[in-house]
């Protein structure tokens, strides 16, 4: 039980960031990249909702009234290397951690 729900988090992750790559996609091929070609918001699942509002946070999707949207390239180039700069330290934190525990336990 234990290896399953350490899976969890990784399977999430993989949820959220291919979610974020499907709302991009989609904006991206609805060709909504300025103020003046913003599409409407799709009716998407719960996930997207969130993660849509998530984008808009990080300036990725930026919010025409009423209800349209775009997506902001530069923001999201920008919001992809501060997620990946995150998990990098991350793992610099947590290589080293579990490497020692490692190390302790076989002494």
């Amino acid at each position: 039980m234990s290896s399953s729900l350490s899976l969890l988090p990784t399977l999430l992750a993989a949820v959220i960031v291919g979610t974020d790559r499907r709302i991009v996609r989609r904006l991206r091929e609805l060709n909504a990249l300025s103020p003046e070609e913003a599409t409407a918001l799709p009716t998407w699942r719960l996930l997207s909702r969130w993660r849509a509002r998530r984008l808009m946070g990080r300036g990725a999707l930026v919010p025409v009234p009423p209800d349209r949207v775009y997506l902001n390239e530069e923001a999201w180039k920008a919001y992809r290397m501060s997620r990946r700069r995150r998990i990098l330290i991350v793992l610099a934190i947590l290589i080293p951690v579990v490497v020692y525990a490692m190390w302790l336990s076989r002494r």
